[in-house]
Order: C-alpha cells, then sequence, then structure tokens
C-alpha cells in the first residue's frame, strides 16, 4: 500500500466503524444546554408555585437566579380564592349554621316544652326524657375529662402550681 492508500483509508472509516459511530451517537443522551436546562427547571418551578398558590390560597413569592447569579428574576402568585371556591365555603359554612340552628330549635322546643299545659302523665315521660338527657351529657362529658387526663401525665413533678407543665424544670431533672 502506498501512502496516498493508507490516508485515504484513515480518511474514510470502514463502514462498520462509521456505523458502531452512529449507533453509540444515538444511545448518547441529548446534551442540554444550561439556559435550556435553567428554563425546563424554572417552567416546573413557576406550574408549582402557581398551584401552591391557588391550593394553599398564599401569596407565593419565587426568586429565581439565571446561570451564571449575575442577575434574577422574581414571580409573584396570589393566592387570592376563585370566586367559585369563595362561594362554595360560603355555601357550605351557612348549611352548617342552618343544620346547627335546626339541632337548636327541635333542642330548644323539647326542653322548653309548657309542662302547666300537660297532663300529669305527659309531665312524667318528659321529666323522664330530660333526666336521660340530663345523663347523656355528664356521661359525655366525663369521657372527655377522661381522655384529657389519659393523654396528660399527672403527678411526675413537671407542673407548677397554677397547672401549667414546666418543660424548663422537666429537662434540668
Amino acid at each position: 500500500m502506498t501512502g496516498s492508500e493508507k490516508k485515504n483509508q484513515q480518511s474514510h472509516p470502514s463502514n462498520s466503524s462509521a456505523a458502531a459511530a452512529a449507533d453509540a451517537e444515538s444511545t448518547r443522551p441529548a446534551m442540554t444546554t444550561p439556559v435550556a436546562e435553567y428554563k425546563r427547571a424554572h417552567d416546573e418551578l413557576m406550574a408549582e408555585a402557581a398551584a401552591m398558590a391557588a391550593e394553599c390560597e398564599v401569596d407565593v413569592h419565587v426568586i429565581a437566579f439565571l446561570p451564571g447569579g449575575d442577575c434574577a428574576t422574581k414571580h409573584t402568585f396570589l393566592g387570592a380564592p376563585t370566586a367559585s371556591m369563595t362561594a362554595a365555603k360560603a355555601a357550605a359554612e351557612e348549611a352548617k349554621r342552618n343544620q346547627a340552628a335546626k339541632k337548636k330549635a327541635t333542642l330548644m322546643a323539647f326542653v322548653g316544652k309548657d309542662v302547666s299545659k300537660m297532663t300529669m302523665e305527659e309531665a312524667k315521660t318528659h321529666h323522664e326524657k330530660l333526666m336521660n338527657l340530663r345523663t347523656n351529657v355528664i356521661r359525655k362529658l366525663q369521657q372527655k375529662t377522661a381522655a384529657a387526663a389519659a393523654t396528660s401525665v399527672v403527678g411526675d413533678g413537671d407542673e407548677d402550681g397554677d397547672g401549667h407543665c414546666n418543660k424548663i424544670r422537666k429537662i434540668d431533672s
């Protein structure tokens, strides 16, 4: 082989080596530029910030530094509730108030019956119902106090005279 033939062979790789190089290039992940990566991350951050502002109804401030750190962008997403969300919340609260008012009216009608217009049997039945209601209220109050007592530790010496826990003394001891 002459020198020029060697040069031609080196400048034109064989088909098998060219195919291998093309395969390696196609399997290699596409390189992203820092600007493209910043834009992708910035768009993702903006979408998440907007979603958080809307979901939590709070203002979200985003400061994103550009690649190189020479300047930054600031975005503010207001978390003001939408009109439909506000109307739905108002309707739900109104329904709760109406239901509570109906329950209260029913209870007051039951408790506040005019006993002077009742017969003796009606008065006895009414008295029994009131005593049952009283017993149920007392039982529920006792359950609440028992649950509160079970969750708090009494007698550890970590309470002040007024019943407040003294965490500093507990840590020191």
